[in-house]
């Protein structure tokens, strides 16, 4: 299957098929493999495309924005159908890579028209939620980086090369385990005050301004932030501590988030709870002004 998918892919690049016509010729070639993917015991129901929307982030567990569950998990599959209809899917329809070691697809919270893309898992004893794809295997639910913070994002984790076997068995699966709450929503284990959920999405015209940074232990920086586009965000200005230095980076939106990672760093991820406000690891920044 991966050569014949491979190939659709070749043809697409090169123009020789519309988007559309790779998506269909796609999900045939899916098809015609499920029979032997049943039979391996992976998820086989309905077709894997990508949905849009907003990004599944850890919000407060009293949030607003939490989700809630329309039926609660149990180790069958169940359709990750929310209670106002929408749904939880795929960010993009195949896993991106990760050193080599992982791969890995966000996770998205789709309108209700999305009820075919709505992902089947499982919830086990352990607390790992379970995706089996027919054609990439199993996946868990993951907090990315394990950091277990406010407007972080979700994705599914796959263990690769090296980390084979490592998908269910990562050191201490802090970041992998989650738990049910009553109320269906549903809380990393490790962080029970926290739940899924989404954010309403900060403008980057919010954000622009004059800013302070402190961080642990002993770095200082004062700089500028101007918005250019919705999802990107240019910063430049100066480190006062330990030693001066000046400085000018380049910050991308992560999708559906309020999240913004350095540009050619996916893993440096600015995280903003309101529009004055971003941290990031050791540093918290404040904005000073509209300037």
């Amino acid at each position: 299957m991966s050569s014949k998918l491979a190939e659709l892919e070749r043809a697409g690049n090169a123009g020789l098929m519309s988007p559309s016509e790779v998506a269909n010729a796609r999900q045939r070639i899916i098809n015609s493999f499920a029979p032997s993917a049943a039979a391996s015991g992976r998820e086989v129901r309905g077709p894997r495309r990508a949905v849009s929307g907003l990004s599944l982030v850890l919000v407060d567990k009293r949030s607003p924005t939490a989700v809630r569950l329309h039926d609660p998990l149990s180790r069958s599959k169940q359709r990750l159908v929310l209670e106002d209809g929408r749904v939880i899917g795929l960010a993009f329809d195949q896993p991106k890579d990760a050193w080599g070691e992982w791969g890995y697809i966000d996770l998205m919270v789709g309108e209700e028209a999305d009820q075919d893309a709505a992902l089947w898992v499982d919830l086990d004893d352990r607390g790992f939620i379970t995706w089996n794809d027919a054609t990439f295997g199993e996946f868990v639910f993951d907090v990315s980086m394990w950091k277990l913070v406010r407007g972080n994002h979700l994705v599914l984790v796959q263990g690769k090369g090296i980390r084979q076997q490592s998908t269910k068995t990562h050191r201490d699966s802090r970041g992998r385990l989650f738990k049910q709450n009553r109320d269906g929503t549903i809380s990393p284990s490790f962080a029970e005050h926290l739940a899924l959920g989404v954010e309403p999405l900060i403008p980057t015209a919010n954000i622009a301004g004059c800013w302070f940074c402190c961080c642990f232990p002993f770095g200082f920086a004062i700089f500028h932030k101007r918005g250019e586009g919705d999802d990107h965000l240019i910063q430049s200005g100066c480190l006062l501590s330990p030693f001066p230095a000046p400085f000018v980076e380049g910050r991308t939106r992560h999708a559906g988030s309020n999240g913004f990672f350095k540009d050619d760093e996916p893993h440096n991820v600015d995280l903003y709870v309101a529009a004055n406000c971003v941290h990031n690891g050791p540093s918290f920044s404040v904005k000073l002004c509209d300037c």
